[in-house]
């Protein structure tokens, strides 16, 4: 008899651990399932919030489009050759997620472009309007690959992990180089025509490290209906 209420007892301990710890479960999934739920509401907030603020900012016209994507082409999709003659476009050398393109677009970027602005009468004095590059832009800018990019984010990773500080540390030479590149920042600026749109000026630079660099301000000139390049308006190397 006190053996089968020993059984009987040993048995419903067993259960009721089980259910206890079936409860658990089944709590400690809700939580997991809430969390995961509040991590996606959150993400979506965030999301709408980013869309909210860049729907702010106006449109780019076609015209700024044709620009830009005659700069880019200019800036980042000219081949380099060797000695042997043998050449690769430089958008090869960022690595298969493409080019880093800021989102933000800049201002332009070295004093020498004001006695370019000046020749053609334009002001000097910042424009009136900013612009973003939204998703829809992408396609409009070229063959070249790019990814639109947080330049804040960019920049922190950049310092974080600066080319110099990677060769001091001894990483592989060839490791850095195509680290930088993958990494590296590219930006625009805001495009300054002149009162015919005949002549725009307009920045490109490229960062990745501290003393990892280079700029340029062109001088855009429209010609049977595209734009080139005219001329150099200064530029920078780092």
């Amino acid at each position: 008899m006190v053996r089968s209420e020993t059984r009987f007892s040993a048995r419903w301990t067993f259960v009721a651990f089980m259910v206890a710890l079936s409860v658990l479960l089944i709590a400690a999934a809700g939580i997991a399932v809430t969390h995961q739920a509040m991590q996606a509401r959150q993400k979506a907030s965030e999301e709408q919030l980013a869309a909210e603020r860049l729907a702010a900012y106006p449109l780019l016209t076609a015209e700024e489009l044709d620009v830009y994507r005659a700069v880019l082409s200019i800036a980042l999709g000219d081949a380099t050759c060797n000695k042997l003659g043998e050449c690769m476009h430089l958008s090869i050398l960022y690595g298969e997620g493409g080019i880093n393109l800021s989102q933000q677009i800049g201002a332009i970027n070295h004093p020498d472009a004001e006695d370019c602005l000046k020749k053609l009468g334009i002001d000097t004095s910042p424009p009136s309007e900013v612009h973003r590059f939204r998703m829809e832009d992408v396609a409009q800018l070229g063959d070249i690959k790019l990814r639109l990019v947080d330049p804040g984010q960019r920049l922190k990773w950049i310092i974080e992990n600066n080319p110099d500080d990677a060769r001091r540390e001894g990483r592989p030479a060839k490791a850095v180089v195509e680290d930088g590149f993958e990494h590296g920042l590219t930006t625009l600026s805001e495009i300054r025509f002149d009162k015919s749109h005949a002549y725009a000026i307009v920045s490109v630079s490229y960062v990745c490290g501290r003393l990892c660099g280079d700029g340029t301000t062109m001088l855009m000139e429209k010609k049977n209906g595209a734009w080139i390049q005219k001329s150099d308006c200064g530029g920078w190397v780092s």
